[in-house]
């Protein structure tokens, strides 16, 4: 989060906050938010890129024994996690508008608009 210091916060993980409507990460809506394009994409056309942790599985190898599965990303990013910042970035405007996931776009929608 240090990258967003242009906000001034003092917490250096106070960008990973997804429960406070007041951070100034979802609440900067200018140019000045540098992920706001992205997110934009990520929100309106479901693209569904989001850096999430494995699932919590156990795999059995050619021996048969079982492993855990290891995740790199936390198992706490989930998609959830993603998507309920897209509510916090782009909010139901004053006309009713929204963005395309709160419409109900998929990524299955969106997969057959494109050819996949």
């Amino acid at each position: 989060c240090t990258y967003f210091d242009v906000w001034g916060q003092d917490d250096p993980l106070w960008c990973l906050n997804t429960h406070d409507l007041l951070n100034p990460f979802f609440e900067a809506r200018t140019l000045g938010n540098p992920w706001r394009t992205w997110y934009w994409f990520l929100c309106n056309e479901p693209l569904a890129s989001w850096a999430t942790g494995a699932p919590k599985t156990t795999t059995t190898s050619p021996q048969g024994q079982q492993k855990k599965q290891i995740s790199i990303v936390s198992r706490k990013l989930t998609s959830e996690y993603w998507q309920r910042q897209c509510e916090m970035h782009f909010p139901t405007a004053e006309n009713g508008d929204q963005y395309g996931s709160a419409k109900g776009k998929t990524t299955e929608m969106l997969n057959k608009r494109t050819g996949g």
